[in-house]
């Protein structure tokens, strides 16, 4: 159920980008989603298709059906943790960027008069 929630998610930040295309922060939801998702079906497929022996899934246990929910809440904590990262790495960027470009025109500016 969880990955369904993650399909919800991608929909309404989808919709939501439609009406409002500029959005940076709806954009940077809509792509740690699709990452979400797309690890999601992975950790489904290695819980499910194990690639150790012995191992089988067991439907009706409920230590099964709690640490598929810890692999989702993990995945999603990580998912959140490295968008945050590479959203710091950005403004940071930016910031110095556009503060050299700013004193570079105003340098231009000053020796221009």
């Amino acid at each position: 159920s969880s990955g369904i929630n993650a399909e919800y998610g991608v929909s309404l930040t989808l919709i939501y980008l439609l009406y409002n295309p500029s959005s940076i922060v709806a954009t940077a939801l809509y792509c740690s989603l699709i990452v979400v998702h797309g690890l999601w079906f992975c950790e489904v497929a290695f819980i499910i298709l194990s690639p150790f022996k012995n191992t089988s899934w067991k439907m009706d246990s409920a230590a099964h059906a709690m640490l598929a929910n810890v692999f989702f809440c993990w995945t999603f904590l990580g998912v959140v943790v490295l968008m945050s990262g590479v959203a710091v790495v950005l403004d940071k960027h930016y910031k110095y960027r556009d503060n050299r470009t700013r004193h570079i025109e105003m340098n231009g500016l000053l020796e221009s008069e």
